[in-house]
């Protein structure tokens, strides 16, 4: 999942300009730079073609399945932790340390549910990252972050038992 958003860096050279402009210092540097620069162009072409000539499209039975399951899967992790926060919160009795403990867990979950897993399926239906390096490296820092809440707050259930 680290190289999620990796393919996506393209460098461009821009051929118009004056080679006068840059002092280059170093000739295996600009040598490996150019080698990186079409490599990524290289792996993002095949990337291309492989939508072009159709070879990992699902098919339309098969995609309406997945958007089906995942959908009912993000209802019910929302819904269940969204009800589960506001039974907690909303009465004084369910106040307890425990508890607090699974309103964290559930806020956990929500945030994994809406900020990690909405896109990651997104990119898994499409094998395409189209939101940007920026939300790529928030996506991969939310999924860790909650997965890491959710095992520090589980680890502290324990101790507080």
């Amino acid at each position: 999942m680290s190289r999620l958003c990796e393919e996506d860096a393209i460098i461009a050279f821009d051929d118009e300009s004056d080679s006068n402009d840059y002092a280059v210092s170093n000739t295996t540097s600009v040598i490996s730079s150019v080698n990186l620069t079409l490599q990524i162009i290289k792996s993002n072409s095949s990337k291309r073609d492989r939508y072009e000539f159709g070879l990992h499209k699902m098919s339309l039975t098969v995609e309406i399945m997945w958007y089906t399951v995942f959908l009912c899967m993000l209802i019910i992790a929302i819904g269940g932790n969204v009800i589960v926060m506001w039974i907690v919160l909303a009465h004084r009795r369910m106040r307890t340390v425990t508890n607090y403990f699974l309103v964290n867990l559930s806020v956990a979950d929500v945030m994994l549910s809406v900020f990690n897993c909405v896109f990651n399926f997104i990119y898994m239906i499409h094998e395409d990252w189209n939101f940007g390096l920026t939300y790529c490296a928030i996506n991969n820092h939310v999924g860790i972050v909650t997965v890491a809440s959710s095992v520090f707050t589980l680890t502290g259930i324990s101790i507080d038992r």
